[in-house]
């Protein structure tokens, strides 16, 4: 054995993620993509792996994957509680129009599927005079959940609405861990997730890439 991979297939929409890919062999890579290529065309594929895997990261590049930019990992030590959370309310199909509209679409968690996975996701939003004008996408199901997606309106930028979201996350969390991957170069979300009780983890940084399975020919 020269290396173990785990996907996770949804025939339905066509999606595969990688769960775990560990190899030192370049050949266990090509093979892995040459099965993707035979079995599954059309198909879009997440990877999430640590950026010192240069063998899949040159494949990827190799093959056309769109590369987002290197991401910290932050784990949640002691949790800030006692913050401030008015304005933040957790989300209800009276909302869903406008969450669904300013949802980022370039993942393939989108607002509508993370609405339909309540066994995976909670969501808080930010509500501004009764206008959405933030949210957070946050893991439950986990013993150690994530802060998937958060997003503020630039206009509302600035006026504590992503602490808030923040604080009332951890507080639903408790008692589980929390972790997040943050962009290495996003200094105002670093500094808001430390204030908020998480620190760096060294080592541990993650590359996110996507990549469409060529149709068969």
């Amino acid at each position: 054995m020269i290396g173990p991979f785990a996907f996770q297939v949804i025939w339905d929409e066509q999606y595969i993620e990688m769960l775990a890919g560990l190899s030192r062999d370049k050949d266990a890579y090509w093979d892995v993509f040459h099965y993707l290529e035979a079995f599954y065309p059309s198909y879009h594929v997440d990877f999430v792996f640590n950026p010192q895997n240069y063998l899949l990261k040159e494949l990827l590049e190799a093959k056309g994957a769109e590369l987002e930019p290197e991401q910290q990992k932050m784990v949640l030590g002691t949790p800030v509680l006692e913050a401030d959370t008015s304005g933040v309310a957790a989300y209800t199909e009276q909302y869903a129009k406008q969450y669904f509209a300013i949802h980022n679409k370039d993942l393939y968690w989108i607002g509508e599927r993370v609405a339909a996975a309540r066994d995976r996701f909670r969501t808080l939003l930010a509500i501004h005079q009764g206008k959405v004008v933030g949210y957070l996408d946050v893991t439950c199901c986990f013993e150690e959940n994530e802060p998937f997606d958060l997003f503020v309106l630039e206009q509302y930028r600035r006026m504590g609405y992503g602490r808030k979201l923040l604080a009332k996350a951890l507080e639903w969390n408790q008692p589980k861990g929390m972790m997040l991957l943050v962009d290495v170069d996003n200094e105002p979300a670093i500094r808001l997730y430390a204030s908020m009780g998480f620190a760096k983890v060294q080592g541990q940084n993650n590359l996110t890439a996507h990549w469409l399975v060529p149709e068969c020919h």
